[in-house]
C-alpha cells in the first residue's frame, strides 16, 4: 500500500492486515477506488454488493458485522475456507467502501491493533478511594468478620425474578464485589452474591438485582432453596421453599359459543389453587403459592407452557376439533390433566372434509442473479379449511386425518420435505424446477391453490431441445470381392431454443450453476438439460467434438460404429434422425430375432446349441458390418467353439472369393493355448492349425499365409510383436481379453499394432477393477469408439468411481458398448444345457516344471529299463509306480513333492490354469467342488485361497465333523469353494449345492471320476453341471487320459493293484510312458 494511503487511514489499514496482505489490500483500494462497486445494500448486519473485476467478471460479496471488532467476508470468488484463510480483494474493497461512506464504522471502534501500549483510565479519586478501603479493612479486628446474618428478598416479575440480599441489614456494595472482594465466610453467601453480579442487573433506585436469564433464574432458586431467611418483598413476610413439587390440571368449562380454559395447581396436600404469579424457568420451572416457593413437575410444566402470558385461555367452538377428539379418544387417560365441569355441554363432533389450501412462495435471496450457485427454494404451506357448523347446533367438526395425510403425502411424493414441527413444506433444486415444469393440473384436483402461476411467470421455464442429424457420406471405396459399404457419416448438432436455432456453447457459460438436470442460461431463464442429464449431455458431446463448449454447432464424421451407437440413444429433448439404412441396422444389432441367421458350415463338426447359433449370428453380423466385438459369455457356455464356427464360415467364404483369405490370429494365454488346438482338431478339423512356440517358431513365420488359425500367447505377442507387424491377418482372436487391461503395458501396446481386417474379444470378465479397462479392449476392437484415454478417464471413469454406478454417465456408456458385448449367464440359457458338461482343459507346463519332470524322466528310465530287461515286468512293477506317482505330482506342482515343498521358484501350467479358471467361476457365484488325490496339492490351493481372501470348506481323511462341514458348504451362500480329497469325498456325500465340478488330477479309473461328479448330480439337483478336467500335455497324465479312450489293458492293469504284476506290457509301451520331453519346451518364452 502506498505511503499516502497509510497516513489517511492508519486504523483501518491495520484492521485490514487481520485479514488480508498488503498486495491483496492494494488490489481492493484499486477496485474501490475506480467504481467497480455496484448494487451496495444494507440489511441488518449484512452488507451486500457486487464487484467488477478487470476482466468484466462480476462477483458478489458479503460481509457480516458480528461485532465492533469482527467482521466476517464471502465472496462468489473462491470457497468458505479460502476467505476464512485470506479475504479476497473484492471483499477488502466493499470494506474500505463502507468505512468512508459510513455503512460500518468497525476499523474506528476497534482501535489501533498495532499499539503495543493502552492508556489506563483509572483517575486519583479512585486510587484513593481503594486505599481508604484497603486501609479500613485492615484496622478491623479480626473477630469482626463473622458469619453475618443474611435475610434475602424475592420478588416475580414478568420472566424475572427480583433479589434483595441484606447481609446484617444492609446490602453488600456491588462495586466491591466487581474487584473480587468478600461479604462473607460463608461460601455460600458469596455464590449467591458472584452470581448475581455477574450474571444479573442492579437497579439502583430499588436497590436490588434483576435476573432475566432462565437457567440463570433455576440455579440462582436452587441455591436460594439453601437459605433460611427468605421474604417476599412485596409484603416482607417470611418464603419458604417447599421439597415436594405441585401439580397441575386445566380445567374446562363450556360456553354457549366458546370454551374456557383455565390452568390449576395442585398442591401436595391436595388443595387446588389457582394461579397468581407467573411460573418462572424453562428447564426447571418454580411458582409462588400464598407464601411458599414450589417446583413444577414434569408433567405441570408441560401444562403451564400452554399459559404463557395468563391463566386463563377461551377458544370458540369452532377451533375446538383437535380438543374434542382427544377428550373422546382417550377420556381416562386425560382424568389427571383435565377436568370438564360441565360435560353434558360439551358439544358433539363430526369427522368432515377439508378443503386443502396450499400457499407457495419462491425463498430465493432477491439480490441473487444468474451467475449465482443458490439453488431455488420453493415453500408450501399447508392448511385445512373445515366447514363451519349450522348456527345454533352444539357440533363440531373434528378434522380428518386421513384427508390430511393423504393431502401431506401427496406433497412429499411430488419432492416437498416437510419442515421439522410445522406446517411448512420445502423444494429446492432440480426437483423444485421439474416441479414448476411439470404442470401439476393433475396434482391439486379440488384444493385451493396460491402462488403457483406468480412462481411459474418469475422463474421463466425455456425449452431446450438438441438435434442430431446424421447423413450418408460418400464410401471408401472397394476391397477385392468385398460389396461397396458406407464406412462414415455426416453428423450435425444443432441446438433449439423455443425452434430458434441457439448456440451451443451457451449451456455451458453458467459454471456456477451446478445441476444435472436443468441449466440456467445467461438471461435468468432456466431450461431441462437436454438428453437425460448434463453430465450425460457432455460426455456424449465429448465423444464428437472435444471443443464442443466453445461451438455453435458441431459437424464431425462418424464411423459406422459410433453412427449405430448414437440411434439407441432415446433421451428426452434430445433426437437423433438417421438414414433408414442406419435405423435399420440399429434394429438388426438390438433384437436377435431380425438379425439375419448365420447357420454352422457343414464342416463344422459339431451342433450348436440354441443360444450358440444366436452368438454365431451376432458374430456373422460384426463381421459383416466391419465391427468388433466383445463375446463375453459366462465360463462353460462355449465361446471358444462360437468362435470356431465363425472362422470355419470364415473359410467357406473365402473359397468362394467372398472374402479375401488371410489367416486369422488367435492370441491366448499360455495354459490355455493347447486346448485351442484340442477344440479346433475337435470342431474344424478341415482348419489349418499353427500353434506358434518353441524356438523354432520363426522358422514358420515365413508360411503362415498357408495356415488358417494361427495361435500364440500374450508372451510370444510381445516378443514376436517386430515380426507379426509385418503379416496381415483377417481376424485377430483375444482369448481372456482381459489381459490387454492395462493400456501402457507392451503387450497390449503389440495387440493393437498388430494389422487385422477384424477383431474380436473374448472374456467372461471383460473389467475387473475399473471402467478403463473396459476402455482398453474397445481401444483393440475399434479404436476412437470410446473416445481418447484422456478423455475417457476424466468424462466417463471418473464420475463412475467417485459417484457409483447410479450416475448417468454408467447408463451413457452401457448404451455405447451394449450393441458390441454379448453376454448370456447360464442361469438365461440353462433351457439349452444338457444336465452335464463336461471340459478338459489341456494345459503346457512352465520350462522349469518341463525341466523337472524331464530330469525325473532321465532319472527313472534307466532303472526302469534294466530292470524289465534284466529281471521282466515283476521286477520293474515297483520302478514304476514310484515314477508314475513322482511325475504325477510334477504336473500338479513341484511344491506338492515334499522334499521341494519349500523351494521358492517353481511353479506349475496347470495351476496357473486353475486360479484363472476359479477367480472366473467365483465372480459367476459358481458353487465350486475341488478334487485332487493329493493332499500336498489341497495345501498349496488352500493357501492360495487364504491369500485371495476365498471363503472355503476343506475335507480329507483326517476331517472330523464331516456332515457339519458338508452342511456349511451346502446352506452357506458365501462359502462357494469346497477342497475335497480323493479317500474323503469317493463315498458317502450329498453336496447337490454345488454346480461345478474341477477334477485337478485326473484319475485313471473312470468310476472314482464318475462317483465323485456324482457328489453333486444325484436326485435332488435342480442346476446344470459343469465339470473340468485338467490335463497336462505332453505328460503321463495326457498319455493316460488316451489310452483311457481307448480302453487300453494298460488302464485296467495301472487301476488293478496286482496288475501291473500279471500284465504282459511291452518294452514299446513303457517308451511311450516314459517319453522324453521335447528339449524346447524346457526354455522360458523370454529364452525362445
Amino acid at each position: 500500500m502506498d505511503q499516502n494511503s497509510e497516513k489517511k487511514e492508519p486504523k483501518l489499514l491495520n484492521f485490514m492486515r487481520r485479514f488480508a496482505p498488503y498486495s491483496t489490500i492494494d488490489r481492493g483500494t484499486a477496485l474501490e477506488s475506480s467504481g467497480q462497486l455496484h448494487d451496495i445494500s444494507r440489511l441488518s448486519n449484512q452488507i451486500n454488493a457486487y464487484v467488477d473485476d478487470e476482466d468484466g467478471r462480476v462477483n458478489r460479496v458479503l460481509l457480516k458485522l458480528i461485532s465492533e471488532e469482527s467482521v466476517e467476508a464471502s465472496c462468489s470468488c473462491c470457497s468458505t475456507e479460502e476467505m476464512e484463510e485470506q479475504w479476497c480483494a473484492h471483499a477488502v474493497a466493499l470494506l474500505i467502501h463502507s468505512e468512508r461512506t459510513g455503512l460500518s464504522n468497525v476499523a474506528i471502534a476497534s482501535g489501533d491493533a498495532g499499539t503495543e501500549y493502552q492508556i489506563n483510565r483509572s483517575t486519583s479519586a479512585d486510587i484513593a478511594e481503594i486505599l481508604r478501603e484497603l486501609i479500613e479493612s485492615n484496622n478491623k479486628p479480626i473477630s469482626n468478620f463473622l458469619v453475618p446474618e443474611v435475610r434475602i428478598g424475592i420478588g416475580f416479575g414478568k420472566g424475572t425474578l427480583l433479589i434483595r440480599p441484606l447481609f446484617n441489614g444492609a446490602i453488600p456494595q456491588h462495586h466491591k464485589l466487581s474487584r473480587g472482594g468478600k461479604a462473607s465466610p460463608r461460601e455460600l453467601d458469596n455464590l449467591l452474591l458472584r452470581i448475581l453480579e455477574e450474571e444479573g442487573l442492579f437497579d439502583e433506585e430499588r436497590q436490588l438485582w434483576i435476573l432475566q436469564d432462565s437457567h440463570t433464574i433455576e440455579g440462582c432458586l436452587g441455591i436460594l432453596s439453601e437459605f433460611e431467611n427468605i421474604f417476599l418483598l412485596d409484603n416482607l413476610k417470611p418464603l419458604h421453599f417447599e421439597r415436594q413439587e405441585i401439580q397441575a390440571f386445566m380445567k374446562v368449562t363450556w360456553l354457549s359459543a366458546a370454551v374456557d380454559i383455565t390452568l390449576h395447581w395442585i398442591l401436595p396436600d391436595g388443595s387446588i389453587k389457582y394461579p397468581e404469579t407467573p411460573v418462572i424457568g424453562s428447564s426447571s420451572q418454580w411458582t409462588l403459592v400464598e407464601q411458599s416457593i414450589f417446583s413444577l413437575s414434569s408433567s405441570a410444566s408441560n401444562i403451564a407452557a400452554l399459559f404463557s402470558h395468563a391463566a386463563r385461555l377461551v377458544l370458540p367452538k369452532s377451533q375446538c376439533g383437535p380438543l374434542l377428539e382427544i377428550l373422546e379418544s382417550h377420556p381416562k387417560d386425560l382424568d389427571p390433566f383435565i377436568k370438564v365441569s360441565n360435560p353434558l355441554e360439551q358439544p358433539k363432533t363430526k369427522i368432515a372434509t377439508p378443503l386443502c389450501r396450499v400457499n407457495f412462495e419462491l425463498k430465493n435471496n432477491p439480490f441473487e442473479h444468474f451467475l449465482s450457485s443458490q439453488k431455488i427454494q420453493i415453500e408450501a404451506k399447508l392448511e385445512f379449511i373445515y366447514p363451519q357448523p349450522k348456527k345454533g347446533s352444539n357440533v363440531v367438526f373434528l378434522p380428518n386425518r386421513l384427508a390430511e395425510s393423504e393431502a401431506q403425502s401427496q406433497l412429499e411424493a411430488i419432492g416437498f420435505s416437510q419442515v421439522p414441527g410445522k406446517k411448512l413444506y420445502l423444494i429446492s433444486g432440480d426437483e423444485a424446477l421439474n416441479f414448476i415444469s411439470d404442470g401439476q393440473k393433475d396434482n391439486f384436483i379440488g384444493w385451493e391453490v396460491n402462488g403457483l402461476e406468480r412462481i411459474k411467470t418469475s422463474l421463466r421455464i425455456t425449452p431446450l431441445e438438441i438435434e442430431l442429424r446424421i447423413n450418408d457420406a460418400q464410401s471408401s471405396g472397394k476391397q477385392k470381392g468385398i460389396k461397396e459399404k458406407i464406412d462414415w457419416f455426416e453428423c450435425e448438432v444443432v441446438t433449439k431454443r423455443d425452434g430458434v436455432k441457439f448456440p451451443l456453447h451457451a449451456l455451458f457459460g453458467n459454471l456456477r450453476y451446478e445441476s444435472e438436470a436443468w441449466v440456467q442460461l445467461s438471461d435468468g431463464a432456466y431450461a431441462r438439460v437436454p438428453g437425460g442429464s448434463m453430465s450425460q449431455l457432455k460426455t456424449t458431446l465429448g465423444f464428437l467434438d472435444s471443443n464442443f463448449r466453445l461451438s455453435d454447432t458441431i459437424q464431425s464424421r462418424l464411423g459406422t460404429a459410433q453412427a449405430l451407437s448414437l440411434c439407441t440413444q432415446e433421451q428426452p429433448s434430445f433426437k437423433v434422425s438417421t438414414t433408414k439404412s442406419l435405423d435399420k441396422l440399429a434394429t438388426r444389432l438390438k433384437d436377435f430375432s431380425k438379425m439375419k441367421s448365420a447357420l454352422p458350415s457343414r464342416n463344422f463338426k459339431g451342433k450348436l446349441r440354441p443360444y450358440q447359433k444366436d452368438g454365431l449370428s451376432w458374430l456373422e453380423f460384426l463381421q459383416e458390418f466391419q465391427f468388433g466385438g466383445i463375446l463375453a459369455d459366462e465360463m462353460g457356455l462355449g465361446k471358444t467353439v462360437q468362435t470356431l464356427a465363425l472362422l470355419q464360415r470364415l473359410k467357406e467364404n473365402q473359397k468362394k472369393g467372398i472374402l479375401p483369405k488371410f489367416p486369422n490370429l488367435v492370441v491366448a494365454p499360455t495354459s490355455v493355448t493347447t486346448n485351442w488346438i484340442y477344440e479346433a482338431q475337435r470342431f474344424t478339423p478341415n482348419l489349418k492349425v499353427l500353434l506358434l512356440q518353441g524356438a523354432k517358431r520363426r522358422e514358420y513365420m515365413e508360411r503362415l499365409d498357408e495356415y488358417d488359425i494361427v495361435i500364440t500367447s500374450y508372451t510370444l505377442l510381445r516378443l514376436d510383436r517386430h515380426l507379426l507387424e509385418g503379416f496381415e491377418f483377417y481376424y485377430m482372436i483375444l482369448d481372456e481379453a482381459q489381459n490387454i487391461k492395462n493400456h501402457q503395458a507392451a503387450t497390449t501396446r503389440a495387440a493393437k499394432a498388430i494389422k487385422a481386417h477384424r477383431r474380436l474379444a473374448l472374456s467372461g470378465t471383460p473389467t475387473e477393477n475399473r471402467p478403463l479397462e473396459l476402455w482398453s479392449i474397445f481401444d483393440f476392437l475399434m479404436p476412437g469408439y470410446l473416445g481418447n484415454q484422456e478423455f475417457f478417464r476424466n468424462w466417463i471413469e471418473k464420475p463412475i468411481l467417485e459417484h457409483g454406478t447410479s450416475t448417468p454417465v454408467t447408463k451413457l456408456l452401457n448404451s455405447r458398448t451394449r450393441p458390441f458385448i454379448l453376454r448370456r449367464f447360464k442361469s438365461e440359457v440353462e433351457k439349452d444345457l444338457p444336465p452335464k458338461i463336461e471340459t478338459t482343459l489341456h494345459v503346457t507346463m512352465t520350462p522349469m516344471q518341463a525341466q523337472l519332470y524331464s530330469q525325473i524322466v532321465e532319472d527313472v528310465r534307466p532303472r526302469i529299463f534294466n530292470s524289465y530287461d534284466s529281471d521282466g515286468m515283476g521286477a520293474a512293477r515297483v520302478h514304476i509306480l514310484a515314477a508314475l506317482l513322482r511325475l504325477r505330482q510334477v504336473c500338479n506342482h513341484p511344491n506338492s513333492i515334499r522334499a521341494f515343498k519349500n523351494l521358492p521358484g517353481l511353479d506349475s501350467g496347470k495351476f496357473n490354469a486353475l486360479k484363472e479358471l476359479l477367480s472366473e467361476a467365483l465372480q459367476c457365484k459358481r458353487k465350486i467342488l475341488l478334487y485332487s488325490q493329493f493332499r500336498d496339492m489341497l495345501q498349496i490351493i488352500k493357501s492360495w485361497a487364504d491369500e485371495e481372501k476365498v471363503p472355503y470348506c476343506y475335507l480329507d481323511g483326517h476331517s472330523t465333523k464331516r456332515q457339519d462341514i458338508i452342511d456349511e458348504f451346502n446352506n452357506n451362500e458365501e462359502i462357494r469353494l469346497f477342497l475335497i480329497s480323493l479317500k474323503a469325498g469317493g463315498t458317502g456325500l450329498n453336496l447337490t449345492a454345488a454346480d461345478m465340478v474341477v477334477i485337478y488330477d485326473p484319475w485313471w479309473n473312470p468310476a472314482v471320476e464318475v462317483q465323485a461328479i456324482d457328489r453333486t448330480h444325484r436326485i435332488g439337483q435342480t442346476k446344470k453341471i459343469s465339470v473340468y478336467r485338467l490335463v497336462t500335455e505332453n505328460s503321463i497324465e495326457n498319455k493316460v487320459m488316451e489310452l483311457k479312450e481307448r480302453k487300453s489293458k494298460l488302464i485296467e492293469a495301472l487301476v488293478n493293484d496286482n496288475g501291473l504284476s500279471t500284465l504282459n506290457l511291452t518294452r514299446a509301451d513303457l517308451e511311450k510312458l516314459f517319453e522324453p520331453l521335447p528339449s524346447e519346451l524346457m526354455n522360458s518364452e523370454e529364452e525362445k
